[in-house]
C-alpha cells in the first residue's frame, strides 16, 4: 500500500525531492532496496570467481571465471568476445544500476516509461546463463574430461535470479502504486 503522497507536495517556490518507489511505497517493500545493493555488490565477485573446473586426463586443470573466458576469447574470437562481455556483463550491471536508480533517485512517473527498457535488460542478461549451459553440457559430451560446477556458478545463479525475482517484486510494487495513484481508485 502506499504511503500518503499529498504531504510530499511542492512547496510554494521550492523544488521537491523526487517521488521514488522508495519514499511512497510502504514497509512491505523495505527489502527491495537492501536486496538491490546486495545483489550488485556481489556482482563483480563473480568476474574473478572461478565458475567452472575442467579436467583433462589427470594433467591439465583449469579454473574458468567470466573475466578469464573474456581475456581468451579477446585473443581467439573477436565475436564471441563482445557477446560474452556485452551479455555477460554489461548487460547485468547496467540493469542493477538502473533498477537501483529507479528504486532510489527516479520519480515514479518515470520509472513507468523505463519498465519495457528493464524487461528488455533482463531478457538480454538471461542468455549468459544460456551459454554457459550449452559450454558444460558440449564440454561434458564430448567424454574427454571432467566438468566440476564451482562455487562462482552458484553466485552468479544467485544473483541473476535474485536479480529476476526481486525486479518481479519491484513490478508488482509499481502496479499497486500506479492503481493507487490513478484517478479512478
Amino acid at each position: 500500500m502506499p504511503r500518503d503522497a499529498s504531504s510530499q507536495g511542492k512547496a510554494s517556490g521550492s523544488r521537491s525531492r523526487p517521488q521514488t518507489m522508495c519514499s511512497l511505497l510502504d514497509a512491505r517493500y523495505q527489502l527491495i532496496g537492501p536486496a538491490l545493493i546486495a545483489l550488485s555488490c556481489l556482482f563483480p565477485i563473480i568476474f574473478f570467481s572461478p565458475l567452472i573446473t575442467t579436467k583433462w586426463a589427470f594433467f591439465f586443470r583449469n579454473d574458468i571465471s567470466l573475466a578469464r573466458v573474456a581475456h581468451d576469447l579477446f585473443y581467439q574470437d573477436g565475436w564471441l568476445f563482445l557477446v560474452v562481455v556485452v551479455f555477460g556483463m554489461i548487460f547485468p550491471a547496467g540493469k542493477m544500476i538502473v533498477t537501483i536508480f529507479c528504486w532510489y533517485f527516479i520519480d515514479v512517473a518515470f520509472v513507468d516509461r523505463l519498465g519495457s527498457t528493464l524487461s528488455i535488460l533482463g531478457k538480454l542478461s538471461m542468455l549468459d546463463i544460456m551459454l554457459f549451459a550449452v559450454f558444460i553440457v558440449a564440454y561434458k559430451g564430448i567424454g574427454f574430461g571432467d566438468v566440476q560446477i564451482r562455487y562462482g556458478l552458484y553466485i552468479y545463479l544467485l544473483v541473476i535470479v535474485g536479480s529476476f525475482l526481486v525486479n518481479l517484486v519491484m513490478a508488482g510494487a509499481a502496479k499497486s502504486l500506479k492503481a493507487a495513484r490513478s484517478p479512478g481508485s
